[in-house]
Order: structure tokens, then sequence, then C-alpha cells
């Protein structure tokens, strides 16, 4: 293929892609109006007293750039999605360019570019997030990034470049600041390919400048980190905000790990002031924790109170901490319940967990029981089962108001974003009709991913000998995009936030992961014919 002709196809591409992608509008949902009411706040027109903690600057400030340069209306949020959609293309081709260097066959290479972009431009899940005014757009985005350039930094020699060594470091501190303010669990779309290519690195390019440089990086990116959290929740402070609520993300952490477990219930204020009128004679506390809530009942302290649960469903012990004027126990106090559970009953306590993965992974379904843990549960095996992956990034697919349903009040600040969009019956037709079928492929994506990444790993360290180069770096490659996947998903297991929109930066990892093992197939059989027509013809 010419040069002129691949220039035609590109430009033929990027034309199309813009035409289909633009075709949609970007929905604005009920949290979508949320962050859109910050923006009189950056403005000044509103105190910034009414800045919700638990929202981070980035995003906001990302809408008031887009209003301030392109205008308060819907088409330029496509654009600007559209923008953060292409670097996410581009980052894919580059991935695919280096994976598609040990394909010899043109057509079989054409045939893995096309199929790999397809399952990605077709995917109505991950289309509807791209038109979702909300973060995910561009954790996506930075979620690829992250992992192509982690994948780089594995073989990189700080020794030979030092400017290129400062600007992977660079990019990793500003990657981590920008991320956690985006949304601070997006964090690890920075982070996690950034320590598991220090983890792969270490095993097989050891070097020991190296790895003081990298970790240099990590030390930088935990104080540049702390710093900055300090120093924004100082201003709000300053402003007159409350940082102890339970909107405070960081400060409520050590409830949500304990939390997180279905052997622990922590007790409602509804509970707590049952609970209050029988402590003194409750023969599961000890006599420092009476004392903490008799200070409580004087007005001196606040506590926390967790009941045990064990795997019968009866109540083991109850445990109370002072957390005075805080909203949440510590991060070190929620891990220490977790482990205790997990010594005391652990089996009990990993099928928690498990129930936990299984509704990240849209296998077991939500029900309107709310009080039951982490929060309603059916479970009963079911593909078909959906949440948010439906709810919103499927949600694009039929023509509509781009405004989501939601209050008066809110809609009041967002109605300038409305359009009603009917796209060609061409585009509607292909991302319903594939609907069903990625709803599912991402439940079974989610299901083989530990395998896949246990396999993976085995499959490096048992042959690394075996393996050429080229192979040894896709099996990084897909340590790399596996682990991260499966490292996303534990932090929502373990904090009790399974939902499956939280999962969305890895449906485009987990994509390619499967284009590598689908390629690996297709050596694999093309040589395994190649070898039984050689010895058929040796038998001969």
């Amino acid at each position: 293929m010419n040069d002129k002709l691949k220039k035609l196809l590109s430009v033929c591409f990027w034309v199309l892609l813009w035409i289909y992608y633009s075709s949609y509008a970007v929905i604005v949902y009920w949290d979508s109006a949320h962050y859109y009411s910050y923006i009189p706040i950056i403005e000044g027109k509103v105190s910034i007293q009414e800045w919700d903690i638990v929202r981070g600057p980035v995003f906001p400030y990302l809408l008031y750039f887009i209003k301030k340069i392109f205008g308060s209306n819907n088409f330029s949020l496509v654009i600007v999605t559209f923008i953060s959609y292409a670097i996410m293309i581009i980052f894919v081709k580059l991935i695919l360019d280096k994976l598609a260097d040990s394909i010899s066959d043109k057509k079989a290479k054409f045939l893995f570019y096309c199929v790999t972009m397809v399952l990605i431009v077709i995917n109505p899940i991950l289309f509807g997030y791209y038109h979702a005014l909300l973060t995910e757009f561009v954790a996506l985005t930075l979620t690829i990034v992250s992992c192509y350039i982690a994948w780089k930094w594995i073989y990189f020699d700080c020794s030979k470049n030092i400017l290129k060594a400062i600007g992977y470091t660079l990019f990793f501190v500003i990657g981590v600041l920008f991320s956690w303010f985006l949304k601070q669990p997006y964090v690890a779309v920075t982070l996690f390919p950034m320590l598991i290519a220090i983890v792969i690195s270490v095993f097989v390019n050891f070097n020991l400048i190296n790895f003081i440089y990298q970790i240099a990086t990590i030390i930088l990116c935990v104080f540049t980190l702390s710093t900055s959290i300090g120093a924004w929740n100082s201003y709000l402070d300053k402003s007159g905000l409350d940082l102890n609520t339970n909107r405070n993300v960081v400060s409520n952490f050590g409830s949500q790990l304990a939390g997180s477990s279905k052997n622990v219930e922590r007790y409602s204020d509804e509970k707590q002031e049952k609970f209050e009128k029988t402590y003194l004679t409750n023969s599961k506390l000890s006599k420092e924790e009476k004392e903490i809530i008799t200070k409580k009942l004087n007005g001196k302290t606040n506590y926390m109170a967790f009941k045990i649960i064990n795997p019968n469903g009866y109540c083991d012990d109850i445990v109370v901490y002072d957390i005075g004027n805080r909203t949440s126990i510590s991060v070190v106090q929620g891990a220490s319940i977790v482990f205790k559970l997990t010594k005391a009953y652990p089996t009990d306590v990993i099928e928690g967990y498990v129930t936990g993965y299984l509704l990240l992974s849209d296998v077991y379904n939500r029900t309107e029981d709310t009080d039951t843990w982490p929060i309603g549960i059916n479970k009963t095996f079911d593909l078909d089962a959906n949440y948010e992956n439906m709810t919103i990034g499927s949600n694009i697919i039929n023509p509509k108001s781009s405004i989501f349903p939601m209050t008066d009040e809110l809609y009041n600040g967002v109605k300038g974003l409305e359009v009603y969009y009917n796209p060609p019956i061409i585009f509607q037709s292909v991302l319903d009709r594939d609907k069903d079928f990625f709803h599912r492929m991402y439940s079974i994506t989610m299901l083989l991913l530990p395998f896949l990444f246990v396999a993976s790993l085995l499959f490096r360290i048992v042959n690394r000998k075996k393996l050429k180069e080229f192979e040894k770096r896709e099996y990084d490659l897909l340590i790399m995009l596996l682990g991260f996947s499966i490292m996303n998903a534990c932090v929502y297991v373990f904090t009790g936030s399974c939902i499956d929109r939280y999962q969305s930066p890895a449906l485009i990892p987990m994509t390619l992961s499967y284009m590598i093992y689908i390629k690996k197939i297709g050596f694999f059989v093309k040589n395994k014919i190649k070898k039984d027509d050689y010895e058929s013809v040796e038998t001969i």
C-alpha cells in the first residue's frame, strides 16, 4: 500500500469517525449538572462556600474553560469529548503498531487493526461514556495513555537520556495529580500502570540506577500529591468549608474499607440511639469502649460503632472507635477490622468480596432491598444483569433530549446544553444491535480477567528463556493491561463501591488484551498447520 493511499484512507477514517461521533449529542446527567453548578463559583458569581468538597477542581475547571473558549452549548461539548476520543484512538493505534510488527502477513495485519478498532468504535458502552458529561471520558483516555507510556517506561534506561527521564517523571507526577483531582478513585489510572511498570522492570530489565530513579519518581508523586491535597484542603478550610463531613472521600476511606465486608454492619444514627440505651450492660463492649460512649453522651467526643457478623448471621462482637470531630475511623482502623475478620472467618469474607466483584461485573443484579450488604444484591447468575453500563453507557443509542431527567433547580443551570438529536438510522441500528453483545462481553471479560492475568504472568515467567523479544514485550503489555484492570476492580470491591461505571477505564485495556490473545492463538494455529504440512511431506 503506497503512502498516498495510506494518507487517503487515514483522512477518510477520521472524517467518517467525526460524522459518526458528532451525530450524537453529549448527554447531561444529574452529576453533570452538579459539576456545571461549580462554574458560577469559578467565575466569582457564587461564594466558594457553596463548593461541595466531594468534587475535585479539575472537571469543574475543564467545563469552565470549555464554556469560556467554545461557548455554553452542546456542540462545544461534542468537540471537546471528541478530542479526548481521538487521543484515545491515536494511542490505541500506537499500541497496535507495536503489536503488528510481528505480523508478516499484510492481510492478517490489516484484519488485526480493523477488528480491534471496530470493537472499540462500535462498542455502545464505550461510545456512551464518551458522550456522557461525566469524568469517565477523561479517565478512559488517560488510562490508555498511561498504559502505553508505562509500557515504554519498562525498557527505558534513564542514564542514556536525562531529558526523557525527566519527561517520564513529569508525566507520572502530573498524571497522578490530574487524575486525583479529576475524581479521587481515578488516581489509579496513572498510578497503577506506573507501579506495574516498575515491578515488571525489576524482573526483566533490572538496573540499579534505573530502580533508584523509579523509586524517586514514586516518592515525588506521593510527595506532590500529599502536598497538593493539603494545599487544596487548606484553601477550602480557610474559605469556610467544613471538611469533616461524610462528603470528604479521603477522611471516610477507613469506614469504606471496613464497611466493604458483608461481615461488618455500621450502626446508623437511629440504631446508635437504641444501642446507647443499653450499652452499659452490653457484654460485647470493653471498659474502654463504654467510656468512649459515655464521653459522647456527655458531649465530649463522638464515636463510630461496627457490628461484627459471623457466618451464621449473628453478632460476634461490637467495635467502637473514638473519632473525635472526624466523620470516619482511620484507614489503619478500617484495615485492622478487615484483617481480624479475614483471620476469624476467611471463607465468608472472601465470599463477600467475590459477591462484590460479580456485582461489579454485571453478573449479579441489584435489587430494591437497600438494607442488605453492601446494597441490594440478587445472587443469581445472569449475563443480562446491568446497572450504569446500561443507564449511562448505552443510554446514548435512542434519539432523545440531551438532558437526563433532573430537578428544576439543576435543569435551570444546564438548559442551554439541551438539544434533540436524531442520528442516521444506520448508526442507531449498529449500536442497538450490538448492545446486548457488548454488555455480555463485559461480564464475560470480567469473569475471565483474574484467570487471564494469572495465565499471562505464568506464561511470562515459565517461558522467559524461550520467548522471542517481541513475545516478551507482548506479555509485559498483557500483564500491564490485565494487571491495571484487575487492580482497578479491586479498588471498588474493597471499598464497597461496586458500580460498573467505575470499571469503565478498564474497557479498552481489556479489549486490547483479548485482541493480543486472539493474535497469539492465530499464530499458534498458523504454526501448527505449517508444522503438520511439513510432517506430512516428510512422511510421504
